[in-house]
């Protein structure tokens, strides 16, 4: 919230008009005790927040990056192409029947 000189300067000849100058000390206190208490109420709502959302946030987050981890191994091993499968293909000739092995 902005507020210029001119307001301010404004808003105190009102209050001092409103209130006098008696009074005005003890308002300001008081208008001072206020902001002061909704400044500490409002750090301890984020705080709270904080504390609620942050640590269960990130422990998804971590299970994301665990289970994203498995998921790029396994699918590393699913498309990786077996040393057997090229051992298998060099034994098998084109009609199809794999070479009877000679004893």
């Amino acid at each position: 919230m902005n507020v210029s000189f001119m307001e301010l300067v404004v808003i105190f000849g009102l209050a001092l008009l409103l209130f006098g100058p008696e009074q005005l000390p003890q308002i300001a206190r008081q208008v001072g005790k206020v902001l002061g208490d909704l400044r500490k109420g409002s750090a301890a709502i984020r705080r709270e927040w904080y504390n609620a959302v942050y640590p269960p946030a990130q422990e998804i987050k971590r299970e994301v990056t665990r289970y994203s981890s498995e998921i790029n191994t396994l699918g590393r091993e699913v498309f990786a192409k077996p040393d057997s499968v090229d051992n298998e293909k060099r034994n098998v000739p084109e009609n199809g029947h794999p070479k009877e092995k000679e004893s």
